[in-house]
């Protein structure tokens, strides 16, 4: 059974999962994020302060992706 995404911690959003497939060396790579609602109900992005942005590092696998996230290792 897979691991679940927890909810983001300051606004309870939803985490998303992304993979990047690396052709020059043949893997794909893992990688959760979200981006907290801003105060008008819209994202405002990254780096404006009223969005805050947060990433796990990319790991070769989904599971230690997941772990990480739900640990609230990003970055």
């Amino acid at each position: 059974m897979a691991e679940e995404l927890k909810p983001c911690p300051f606004c309870g959003g939803e985490a998303r999962l992304e993979s990047d497939y690396t052709s020059e060396r043949n893997e794909t790579r893992w990688s959760i994020w979200h981006e907290c609602d801003g105060p008008m109900g819209y994202s405002a992005g990254y780096g404006h302060g009223i969005a805050p942005w947060f990433e796990t590092p990319w790991y070769p696998e989904k599971s230690k992706a997941i772990a990480a996230w739900n640990r609230r290792a990003c970055q």
